[in-house]
């Protein structure tokens, strides 16, 4: 299971990918610096001057992990504010995610009998 964060650039529209296991992945040159223990995105505008926006508008917290059942990737992002998520996946069992006590984020499964599977993924 990974976690990582996608960052849309308010100025192009360009996505950035930043991850402790990949590092950051620049993909605009109006991208500067992000600050995800501060909430925080540094971007530069066309004037080239330094720009603070929150990551909770440009950005959406993200994780790879498998299906306990068919064994088949899937990638859920999920916005800070709007409490919105969004699934990639061809997997048939997964049914949605779900915040747990201390913000805890549970994908749950079910087989085609309807037995229920939770499982953590951050």
């Amino acid at each position: 299971m990974e976690h990582y964060w996608k960052i849309k650039c308010p100025v192009c529209g360009a996505e950035t990918i930043s991850s402790t296991k990949e590092g950051t992945q620049v993909h605009c040159s109006h991208f500067s610096r992000f600050f995800p223990e501060k909430s925080l995105v540094i971007y530069y505008n066309d004037l080239g001057e330094e720009v603070a926006v929150s990551l909770e508008s440009v950005g959406q917290a993200c994780y790879n992990f498998s299906c306990p059942l068919c064994k088949e990737k899937i990638e859920a992002c999920a916005t800070e504010g709007a409490h919105q998520y969004f699934i990639k996946t061809n997997c048939t069992h997964f049914v949605s995610l779900q915040r747990g006590e201390g913000d805890k984020i549970s994908a749950i499964f079910a087989d085609s009998y309807n037995n229920i599977y939770p499982m953590e993924i951050g």
